[in-house]
């Protein structure tokens, strides 16, 4: 589906990710960790019209909404998460929904017992068994009837039917190996099956699949559920965050987010939210200001977008555990940044390097060599190392490559020459291995 050549950069609508993405994997002995990282940068570097004034026509549309269209069915054809929901069937296999709960699982997949912490100790058997059987499957299903619902407040995507926190040591909050993402509010999903217990339904939605709790899913009716799946016009968050509150009902969405519109006077929209009463769905409307959190519709797809859009996340927090809406991990913040101009990536480091192929390896180069390689690299571009991505800032005016990312610090401004980036004397330069 891409190109491995790019003729324009993210304009060419086949190379979007080959040229406008830098993918990375540890070649060394020594694994780097942006924790240890010893100096971020400060003073003007950490101003976003810095950044857009060192680039060249950065308020030029590189994308036209047309091809946008092209870019995510591109993305989609080659990520098995993700789907287009108002195309999504009516009813679905059992042997289908198996493996749907199997992918979403991603490494947690077997029977065997990972090595996982729950409350300090080592995860058991039985304890682990009781998890995996709350999926239901060893029931035999030969086709299932999709419900549709909607989510009804900020809600986790889980990798299994539970809210537990599991983590991949004793001690390390923040690090949920649960997590899976993120549904907001109003963001439709088919639900596919419910857990054993009744208290998790495993869903679809547009970026992810995985389960969630059900009691933050209002199901509806498939003609109320297209409003959200499918909206005629809708705002998107520009926002890191933005609350809304509607009779009396707080409501928690984060960038990227789409909330459905009815009227568009301007300066106020009319927006579309889902609630429950007597136990069934109803929409309820809002009037809200068309201000600078909200955009009717993407933002167009420019540099200076999405340098602004990153720069919003500037001192977030990092949390991998997807309960506070304040907090943000490496992965949901591109995929957020992308959002607001109307890029879906996946809500995950390994399935957006799925999406973006191999275009030149850096594995043997120097450092000089790697220096040379991002010299052509265009700002918004995404640098992945081993379990980490970050956002391409460009180069400052001494010529140093400078990214923008989320890690155990929270969300800084970073140097890629900096020469004491670890303990190790490993600048973060180094650690890229292969341009995607």
């Amino acid at each position: 589906m891409f190109g491995n050549k790019c003729v324009s950069g993210l304009a060419c609508i086949l190379c979007f990710m080959a040229c406008g993405t830098i993918s990375g994997h540890f070649t060394g002995n020594v694994a780097f960790s942006v924790a240890e990282a010893q100096d971020f940068v400060s003073g003007e570097h950490v101003m976003p019209t810095y950044w857009i004034a060192r680039n060249r026509n950065s308020d030029s549309i590189m994308v036209e909404p047309q091809r946008i269209v092209k870019v995510n069915q591109a993305i989609m054809h080659k990520n098995s998460i993700m789907t287009s929901l108002e195309f999504f069937p009516e009813t679905v296999s059992g042997d289908d929904i198996h493996r749907k709960m199997l992918l979403a699982m991603k490494e947690y997949s077997g029977w065997e017992v990972p090595k996982l912490f729950k409350n300090g100790q080592l995860l058991s058997w039985n304890e682990w068994k009781a998890i995996r059987d709350n999926c239901g499957y060893e029931t035999p299903i030969s086709e299932q009837t999709v419900l549709y619902g909607v989510s009804i407040r900020r809600t986790n995507i889980r990798l299994l039917p539970t809210n537990e926190h599991l983590l991949a040591a004793p001690q390390s909050p923040g690090r949920d190996c649960m997590y899976g993402g993120v549904l907001n509010p109003a963001e439709a999903v088919t639900v596919l099956a419910v857990s054993k217990d009744r208290r998790f339904y495993f869903v679809q939605s547009r970026g992810s699949m995985g389960w969630v709790d059900g009691g933050a899913v209002a199901l509806t009716s498939r003609e109320i559920w297209t409003n959200y799946a499918a909206p005629m016009n809708y705002l998107v968050v520009t926002a890191d965050h933005k609350n809304i509150t509607i009779d009396g009902i707080a409501m928690d969405f984060q960038m990227g987010a789409r909330i459905p519109i009815t009227l568009n006077e301007g300066g106020t929209v009319q927006i579309m939210l889902p609630s429950v009463e007597n136990g069934s769905m109803v929409n309820r409307f809002m009037k809200l200001p068309n201000d600078d959190t909200v955009h009717v519709g993407p933002l167009p797809f420019s540099r200076a977008n999405l340098i602004r859009q990153a720069f919003r996340f500037l001192g977030r927090p990092y949390n991998w555990d997807g309960t506070s809406s304040i907090s943000v991990t490496d992965a949901y913040m591109v995929t957020s940044i992308y959002r607001t101009v109307g890029i879906e990536l996946p809500q995950t480091l390994a399935e957006q390097e799925s999406v973006m192929p191999i275009l030149t390896s850096l594995g043997n180069m120097d450092e000089a060599g790697r220096y040379a390689a991002l010299f052509d690299i265009q700002p918004g571009a995404l640098l992945f190392q081993k379990g980490h991505v970050m956002f391409y800032l460009g180069r400052d005016g001494d010529g140093d490559p400078t990214v923008i990312h989320a890690h155990e610090s929270g969300v800084t401004v970073s140097d890629l020459y900096d020469e004491e980036s670890d303990a190790n004397g490993i600048n973060m330069l180094t650690n890229i291995g292969i341009i995607r």
